[in-house]
């Protein structure tokens, strides 16, 4: 995959990411350019592109920060995410197949060299429709394999990943999680026992 480097002229120096824990997909809600974007970030008073990455609709990647650079494109998780903003207003429109194919690349890329990295729409974070309601998150979000098969496309697979991941909860005996069957008490109890533990743990590492 070809990345576009562009040598930025930045506002300042930039801070360094201190932690890669999600990866945020953002859409520019307008048809334009990651100078464009460079450019309107800079009016904001901010120190130029917020992004560490833009793919426009011809399924051009143009890198923004380095990811070692904490971002400028999400509140509270600018120092803990990578952010990619696609060109276009999916609230209004589709994604194009070539802009399309270079998104998931890119994600299946950064994801396999982020294990633990989870992928995140920034309107799970802020009250924002972006990345719109047009915009593949499912075919995005599933360059990471889903921890089970029928949580493959689920409204809730980040969060089932998230919580198996932790071991807090787990399918049932069959391979599958069953999303959208209803928890038995004695299942509620266990994933409740399991969170308890990794509390305890937690607070006795000094995390």
């Amino acid at each position: 995959m070809e990345i576009i480097e562009t040598a930025w002229d930045w506002a300042g120096t930039l801070s360094g990411l201190k932690s890669a824990e999600t990866l945020i997909f953002h859409h520019a809600a307008a048809d334009c350019t990651a100078a464009d974007v460079h450019r309107w970030h800079l009016s904001r008073g901010w120190l130029g592109i917020g992004y560490h990455y833009f793919v426009d609709k011809a399924g051009r990647v143009w890198r923004g920060r380095p990811e070692s650079a904490a971002g400028a494109h999400c509140l509270g998780k600018n120092f803990s995410s990578l952010g990619v903003c696609f060109e276009g207003n999916f609230e209004e429109e589709t994604m194009p197949e070539a802009q399309r194919r270079a998104g998931a690349e890119l994600a299946a890329d950064i994801l396999g060299r982020y294990p633990a990295m989870r992928p995140a729409r920034h309107s799970d974070f802020d009250a924002t429709a972006c990345p719109g309601r047009n915009f593949p998150f499912a075919e995005l979000a599933g360059a990471a394999e889903p921890p089970f098969p029928d949580a493959a496309g689920h409204w809730a697979l980040e969060e089932i990943r998230a919580c198996s991941e932790a071991g807090v909860l787990k399918g049932r005996g069959d391979g599958l999680f069953h999303p959208d069957e209803c928890a038995t008490r004695a299942e509620l109890a266990a994933a409740l026992a399991r969170l308890l533990r990794l509390c305890d743990k937690n607070t006795k590492d000094g995390a």
